[in-house]
């Protein structure tokens, strides 16, 4: 796997995330154009924050081999992973954007408040993934199965608390206050790409 291979790998999951976004705002039943649209973005910023992490967590079982198999470096795997999902992020963020701007006037407010924390969610369960995803490499495949459920564990009670601080704060939230959220989120992801750059580094291909 090239970097190329990398970028694509970020589109498809981005795309998958889309689709199953846009399908479950239709089983919702959101009868009205603007509604389907924003909370078809919010399921965007949720689905992909929590599969970002899924799929962190595969990419150490199927892409870094894969990648170190047909002749990457490591530090070239390395890169990729974090093209992948810069890739990633950056596609769900713009669309679920793009969906509140063709919401309305009304909608822009909720960007205001959405688009910080989704980012954070993502950078920080994007992380977590990571972190599930070394884990998983060193105690194999009994790893694996626990991880998965701390995954959903994880992913459910992050959703759960966002849907929660939104509801009792989202009016009272002002611009330094969301400001943090995209910080915290950058200081985690950071934090977790030194070990994840040592891991990758020593990481041997099992045949």
């Amino acid at each position: 796997m090239r970097l190329k291979d990398w970028i694509v790998t970020g589109l498809q999951y981005a795309g998958a995330v889309i689709l199953g976004s846009a399908i479950y705002g239709v089983l919702m039943g959101t009868s009205e154009t603007e509604d389907f649209l924003t909370m078809t973005a919010i399921y965007m910023l949720l689905f992909g924050a929590g599969m970002g992490m899924v799929f962190n967590m595969s990419v150490y079982k199927v892409g870094l081999p894969a990648a170190i198999g047909f002749g990457s470096t490591r530090k070239e795997a390395f890169i990729g992973m974090q093209c992948y999902r810069l890739i990633f992020m950056v596609v769900l963020l713009g669309a679920a954007a793009l969906l509140y701007l063709l919401s309305g006037k009304e909608a822009m407010a909720e960007l205001r408040v959405f688009a910080p924390i989704g980012i954070s969610l993502m950078l920080v369960l994007n992380a977590m993934g990571a972190v599930m995803g070394m884990i998983s490499t060193r105690f194999g495949k009994t790893a694996v199965v626990i991880l998965s459920v701390i995954a959903g564990l994880i992913i459910s009670a992050v959703i759960a608390a966002t849907i929660i601080l939104l509801t009792l704060c989202g009016d009272t939230l002002g611009g330094s206050s969301l400001a943090i959220f995209p910080a915290v989120g950058l200081v985690v992801y950071a934090l977790i790409a030194i070990p994840e750059y040592k891991t990758i580094y020593k990481y041997n291909v099992k045949l």
